[in-house]
């Protein structure tokens, strides 16, 4: 990671509170992972637009049987874990 000394006026309150939020301990470490969030966010939305409407969900429609419903979130679940890879890559 390259890193840079910078100096920004900062609601040390607010900064706490994140770093308490995500779990790290300074607000380094906040401003850092919050920062990562933002844009792995940013990149999720990008990728789920881009594939909007190409994934179905005729497995979770009501009379469904357990099999297909079953059988319907694999393949869903599989297709999120395709975007979480492309998602990451970027990171």
């Amino acid at each position: 990671m390259l890193a840079r000394l910078t100096s920004i006026r900062l609601d040390t309150k607010l900064a706490d509170e994140a770093a308490e939020a995500l779990g790290v301990k300074t607000r380094t470490d906040a401003i850092h992972t919050a920062l990562r969030e933002v844009v792995a966010l940013k990149r999720f939305r990008r990728v789920v637009t881009a594939n909007a409407g190409k994934l179905p969900f005729p497995g979770l429609i009501s009379g469904a049987s357990p099999t297909e419903a079953a059988q319907e979130l694999r393949r869903v679940a599989s297709w999120l874990d395709k975007i979480a890879r492309e998602v990451n890559d970027g990171l």
